[in-house]
């Protein structure tokens, strides 16, 4: 029996459609063109079969989106003002299965102050990996991908804006957290290190030159000062020894 995955007959022809990381590929095999509704099959087939050899191991899904910070989509992450309060932050991650019956797709959320930035993601990620997927997540898989994250939070640090108070707390948090692995401690020390050192990147060649010149400039003229008042002094002396001689 031939199967007909991803080939539907529509009028005066074939459609093969497939969806791979959220983008299609479609192809319309006409009855006119190829001379017969059977010939117009096979060769729908054959397109639906390359097609199928050239995603190999690819999800229908979208799991890619530059734009996501996460690093995985259906995964977002949020840190913003509480309006309740002044200097409170709702900071959580969310999670939202695939998209199943219209008007249904379940969500969940972690908040970062209750479970801690590793746990919330952590969660977050076996949660929609297990909604799309039906597998669980590795370990080695999430540190990965949480490493990736990281860069992007330190991004969001760097901006000094009215969050970073909240982010750097989560941050640190995380590493006084004796659960958490040395490898995430190690990615985290050497990602902050701008930050705990701001002065270094900010200060360019040029700067260098100009304070080497200011300051090779200041100790001439300290050089001259301390001249200056050796005169002063050795005229003073002579002159109170001139006058002691008469």
């Amino acid at each position: 029996m031939i199967s007909m995955r991803y080939i539907s007959r529509v009028a005066a022809g074939y459609l093969v459609r497939k969806v791979t990381n959220g983008v299609p590929s479609q192809g319309f095999f006409g009855d006119t063109r190829f001379g017969s509704k059977e010939k117009a099959l096979e060769h729908a087939i054959e397109y639906r079969d390359k097609l199928l050899t050239s995603t190999q191991g690819e999800l229908s899904i979208q799991s890619k989106n530059i734009r996501n910070i996460t690093g995985i989509v259906g995964v977002s992450w949020h840190c913003r003002p509480n309006p309740r309060g002044a200097g409170l932050f709702i900071h959580y991650f969310r999670a939202q299965a695939p998209v199943g019956e219209p008007g249904k797709s379940p969500s969940k959320t972690w908040s970062v102050q209750r479970y801690g930035l590793l746990t919330a993601y952590e969660q977050a990620y076996r949660w929609r990996n297990l909604m799309a997927k039906g597998m669980k997540s590795e370990e080695k898989d999430i540190h990965e991908r949480f490493t990736l994250f990281l860069q992007q939070y330190i991004k969001q640090m760097e901006l000094r804006d009215q969050r970073e108070p909240e982010l750097r707390e989560a941050l640190t948090l995380m590493t006084l957290d004796p659960n958490t692995p040395r490898n995430i401690l190690a990615n985290v020390h050497s990602l902050t290190r701008r930050l705990r050192d701001p002065g270094r990147e900010v200060i360019t060649p040029s700067i260098k030159t100009e304070l080497g010149n200011l300051k090779a400039g200041l100790t001439k003229k300290g050089s001259a000062a301390i001249d200056r008042t050796n005169e002063a002094k050795t005229s003073k002396v002579s002159k109170e020894r001139k006058e002691l001689t008469v």
